[in-house]
């Protein structure tokens, strides 16, 4: 019974514990497989973002994109721009008994990483992917790194799309 009961513990702990749910949509016109190199454009949301967070981002895509191939340049078949989505909201549990109902509520907290690749030529958003829920502003600088370094990889998952 105890090795059942540590069996999914484990498996949580290998595969690493954390899953971003992310979506991701792309120009099907556009040629995915002539891309050799990237760069970044600074966004104006990246200018009151975090600076540690905007570090931990692209530190987590240079390492994505080059083990992928990629090479960063100054000039670049695609740029990456960066943003993130926070939001605050209220969640309310209801609990009835036979005579009282409670009501529970709790402030959640929801930060959006957003990733978009843009080609320098024309302008226009070539892919645009979300990975929801990546940055706990409450966690550890050590704990927003993992995080962010999960998030990043199970977006850029689905980078470039398949042909």
């Amino acid at each position: 019974m105890r090795i059942s009961l540590l069996t999914p513990l484990l498996l949580a702990v290998a595969t690493g514990c954390s899953s971003f749910p992310t979506d991701y949509d792309y120009d099907p016109e556009f040629p995915f497989a002539s891309l050799k190199t990237y760069g970044w454009r600074k966004s104006t949301s990246e200018q009151v973002m975090d600076p540690f967070v905007v570090k931990y981002v692209k530190a987590a895509v240079h390492r994505d994109l080059t083990a992928r191939g990629f090479v960063q340049t100054g000039d670049p078949d695609f740029v990456v721009t960066l943003r993130d989505e926070f939001e605050d909201r209220l969640e309310v549990d209801e609990r009835s008994g036979a005579f009282r109902k409670d009501l529970d509520a709790r402030s959640l907290q929801s930060d959006d990483l957003i990733l978009q690749m843009i080609n320098p030529k024309t302008d226009k958003v070539i892919w645009r992917g979300v990975a929801a829920d990546v940055i706990d502003r409450r966690s550890s600088s050590e704990d927003r790194r993992e995080q962010i370094e999960g998030g990043v990889k199970a977006l850029l998952q689905d980078f470039p799309p398949p042909p």
